[in-house]
């Protein structure tokens, strides 16, 4: 239909590929012809391998425009929603705006939602959603306003509050600046998903999928990228130092 790889996504060998969609959850496509962008998520990077085809054994099959598809169901959704805008700090409005319009279409039971946010580790992203919609939506949940008095870290919803009211997309930063900023996401990753484990915090934090651009290493090889990584992300900051400013 026209859809083709975003120029991020360069040609990759299949090692370099698995380490991709092990470590990532959505690819980008550009439509030239109609200008826009499409990003497809593939997995559930908050959750594990079971609970993600336990996803699919949920869900139900929908129609769009003449063609039948797996949808997720309303409660599984929802999760999905407050996992993807909590991580990314809710950055958009529309992602709240979304869940406020699923929540005032009668399509999100919260009480359920909860109850099995709780069982995939899932419950503060869940309650700060909720503590958003009530403040920026005045909205009410009667049927679970005690759990809605937990109180969450001080940095997540100061967090939030600032990047949601901030104008237009995150700024482009140069190595050292994006450093920081994936410091203070994985501080405050690690408040919103508590249990999460250490491998994965660790995984987020190392991978890089531009190093297969800088170093072209084959299949035979590929545990070198490793231990090569402090090597290549230093020669980010000096690519990045160095690099002329546009003005």
């Amino acid at each position: 239909m026209g859809w083709r790889l975003g120029a991020d996504y360069f040609s990759l060998s299949p090692r370099q590929w698995e380490a991709t969609i092990r470590h990532e959850h959505h690819i980008g496509y550009v439509h030239p012809q109609q200008s826009c962008q499409l990003e497809l998520h593939w997995c559930n990077p908050w959750y594990s391998p079971q609970e993600t085809e336990q996803h699919w054994a949920n869900s139900g099959t929908s129609v769009l425009l003449g063609t039948s598809y797996r949808a997720m169901s309303h409660r599984d959704l929802a999760i999905y929603l407050c996992s993807h805008g909590g991580g990314h700090r809710w950055f958009r409005a529309k992602w709240l705006g979304d869940l406020a319009r699923m929540h005032c279409n009668g399509q999100v039971h919260w009480p359920d939602v909860l109850a099995y946010a709780r069982t995939v580790s899932q419950e503060r992203p869940v309650l700060l959603c909720l503590q958003l919609l009530s403040e920026c939506y005045d909205l009410a949940f009667p049927n679970i306003a005690g759990a809605l008095h937990k109180t969450l870290p001080y940095p997540l919803a100061c967090t939030v509050v600032r990047d949601l009211t901030a104008p237009g997309e995150p700024a482009e930063l140069n190595a050292l600046a994006s450093f920081k900023e994936r410091v203070r996401n994985s501080r405050y990753n690690r408040l919103l998903w508590p249990h999460r484990s250490w491998w994965k915090n660790l995984a987020w934090f190392t991978f890089c999928r531009f190093d297969f651009r800088v170093l072209r290493l084959p299949d035979s090889l590929f545990w070198l990228y490793i231990p090569l990584r402090p090597i290549l992300w230093v020669r980010r900051c000096m690519v990045h130092r160095h690099r002329p400013r546009v003005l």
